[in-house]
């Protein structure tokens, strides 16, 4: 063989060789990318769900903070109805005397009968 044909042999393979390697590096470059492309996808999903979580902790929180308040509240009024009740009985001549039995054996049927309608939600009234 000629020095020509040895080194159109060497050029040729060289180029096939370069070739061959760019798209081996092509197709892994076109993984890596899928790979990115997919793990940003997830990513994104990842923080969407991150943030939902939060928004409902936050709004569960509100509602928590709103009903504690509420209670509060609510405890405080009852407290001072019980004071304003006991200072306007206090000085009131009936309120020392003694209810009779078979009323005050009446009103405990009916405030017992009371508590025990105010576990059922049924109001008696079609809806």
């Amino acid at each position: 063989m000629s020095r020509e044909s040895i080194l159109a042999t060497l050029v040729t393979a060289s180029a096939l060789l370069l070739l061959f390697s760019g798209l081996i590096f092509g197709f892994k470059y076109k993984s890596n990318a899928d790979a990115a492309a997919s793990a940003k996808e997830q990513l994104n999903s990842q923080q969407l769900i991150t943030s939902s979580v939060l928004r409902s902790m936050s709004v569960f929180n509100m509602i928590a903070k709103a009903a504690y308040e509420s209670q509060e509240d609510n405890n405080a009024k009852s407290k001072q109805r019980v004071e304003y009740i006991i200072q306007q009985v206090s000085t009131d001549k009936c309120a020392s005397q003694l209810v009779a039995s078979n009323a005050a054996s009446e009103l405990l049927r009916h405030a017992d009968q009371i508590r025990q309608g105010s576990a059922s939600t049924d109001t008696g009234k079609p809806d």
